[in-house]
């Protein structure tokens, strides 16, 4: 695998590249990983953790790699690159760090927005539906 080589990511599922050194990988932020890593840290407010994850810490950054890394080719190949990333990892790469992650972090919060709103119109349908049932006993399931 050629780590100098961007690897194949879904921008629609909100993945983000990000070259560190020389190794380009991709990151995706997930509730899933933002609880890892908010363990991993000790972190105890999800404000706490963004503003570690914004302001490069030494500790969280490396930690974020390893568990926001994502890879078209698979977790083998995610595993590979962030552990060549981290490695590789130095005080140059905090713009290229900072923009990813406000963009994976942005990412995931419209995706959270998408599915409130998805779950807010099935609500809603729910509610017309039983507004609009006569009274009465339901009908018998055939």
């Amino acid at each position: 695998m050629d780590l100098k080589e961007s690897p194949l990511l879904n921008e629609g599922r909100g993945e983000v590249p990000l070259q560190i050194g020389n190794v380009c990988l991709g990151i995706a932020v997930s509730f899933q990983g933002l609880a890892k890593l908010s363990r991993a840290v000790n972190s105890e407010t999800m404000e706490a953790l963004y503003r570690r994850l914004l302001g490069f810490d030494p500790w969280t950054t490396p930690a974020a790699i390893k568990v926001f890394s994502v890879d078209g080719d698979g977790p083998e190949a995610a595993r590979e690159r962030s552990d060549a990333a981290i490695a590789a990892l130095s005080a140059a790469d905090e713009p290229a760090w900072r923009a990813a992650i406000q963009e994976a972090l942005s990412a995931h919060l419209a995706e959270g927005e998408a599915r409130r709103a998805e779950i807010i119109d099935l609500v809603t349908e729910i509610e017309e539906a039983l507004e609009a049932a006569p009274p009465g006993k339901p009908a018998k399931a055939k």
